[in-house]
């Protein structure tokens, strides 16, 4: 169904994700190395030698952090795209040129020792087809966006498009392909400096699975809630176009206690 591919050499990648009536998709290869043994573990991605960190420090987005809506989000899906590469049509048509990477900034995450995924729903599941957690795979490669802090947690965002799920091995990717999001995808990472621990949640992806265009949209509030809605859309295998109406299939509050504890609500 996805015919067309552009190939580039580093870790990040993207995608248009908009909801029209015709939404013909585009592919790419992203090209991630795993993360080096060391004495210390750390489990962060290192990205290949194409890609520098900004040296600079990341400004803090203040919250509210997501469009101006806090439901029906699959009409602000431009938006998300957009904070991953502000420009989709050159993107989709050059791919990442150096003259795109110069108009990006890659921030290096702190040094991780271990990370505790909190998926959803099955779509964004847990746990590998061998029981293991997804968290002993995950790939983390820096972040976008930083977030204000939170009970003790710094707050990252990490945005990317993979469809080929480059940083992972064919094993993991058979393994984990229920876990692993193969199109645009957001991270949530609310990270503890003291036990070096990244808390990751899924909050945005577009994917395409067992027929059908599957899409999370995110809003964060100014009092630190997080309104995820999932959303289903029919896919036409004929000409990799999308024609049939979007329903959204589950809703999600998560929020943080004064004690960092994750409380997952869903809503009606």
């Amino acid at each position: 169904m996805y015919k067309a591919a552009f190939i580039f050499s580093l870790c990040l990648f993207l995608a248009g994700c908009t909801h029209s009536a015709k939404n013909t998709r585009a592919t790419a290869v992203a090209n991630a190395l795993p993360a080096k043994k060391s004495g210390k573990k750390d489990v962060t991605e290192k990205p290949g030698d194409t890609i520098s960190f900004a040296n600079a420090l990341c400004p803090v987005n203040h919250l509210p952090f997501g469009p101006g809506r806090e439901s029906h989000l699959f009409k602000s899906s431009k938006y998300y795209s957009a904070l991953i590469y502000k420009n989709i049509n050159k993107l989709n048509i050059e791919g990442w040129t150096p003259q795109v990477l110069k108009n990006i900034k890659i921030y290096k995450l702190p040094p991780i020792g271990k990370i505790a995924y909190l998926g959803l729903s099955d779509v964004d599941t847990g746990k590998c087809y061998d029981g293991q957690p997804f968290e002993n795979f995950l790939k983390l490669s820096g972040y976008r966006y930083r977030l204000p802090d939170i009970y003790g947690y710094q707050c990252y965002y990490w945005c990317n498009y993979d469809y080929f799920n480059r940083a992972y091995t064919g094993e993991v990717k058979q393994n984990c392909d229920q876990c692993i999001i193969n199109w645009t995808y957001g991270y949530l990472i609310l990270y503890d400096k003291v036990g070096r621990k990244a808390n990751v949640v899924t909050i945005y992806f577009n994917t395409f699975r067992d027929g059908s265009d599957l899409s999370r949209y995110f809003y964060i509030d100014r009092n630190y809630n997080i309104h995820i809605e999932d959303y289903s859309q029919e896919a036409d295998d004929g000409d990799g176009s999308i024609s049939s109406p979007i329903y959204c299939t589950r809703k999600f509050t998560i929020s943080i206690s004064n004690t960092g504890d994750f409380i997952v609500k869903r809503k009606k």
